[in-house]
C-alpha cells in the first residue's frame, strides 16, 4: 500500500510542478493605472531627399495598444529641430 500512496503522491507533485508555472506564465499581468504605461506608443522618423532643396523628416507616433497612427508630421529638414 506504501508504493501505491508514494505513485500517487509523486504523480500529483509531478503534475502540480508542471501545471501551476504554466497557469502563471500565460496569465496577463493586471495594471491598475492605465492612463501611464510605459512602452505604449512608438514614434518612428524617417528621412526623405527629394533633391538638395527638398529634404523631410516624416514623424509617425503610433498607439502600440490600439494600433491607432496619433499623429503624422512631415517636416522640412532647415526646419526641424535638433534636440
Amino acid at each position: 500500500m506504501k508504493t501505491k500512496n508514494n505513485l500517487t503522491t509523486g504523480i500529483l507533485i509531478g503534475i502540480g510542478i508542471i501545471v501551476i508555472p504554466l497557469i502563471i506564465m500565460s496569465s496577463k499581468p493586471i495594471s491598475l493605472n492605465t492612463e501611464n504605461e510605459v512602452g505604449r506608443y512608438q514614434v518612428t522618423t524617417d528621412f526623405r531627399e527629394l533633391g538638395s532643396l527638398n529634404s523631410h523628416v516624416l514623424e509617425t507616433i503610433i498607439d502600440t495598444k490600439t494600433g491607432e497612427v496619433i499623429s503624422r508630421k512631415k517636416v522640412n529638414m532647415k526646419k526641424y529641430k535638433k534636440k
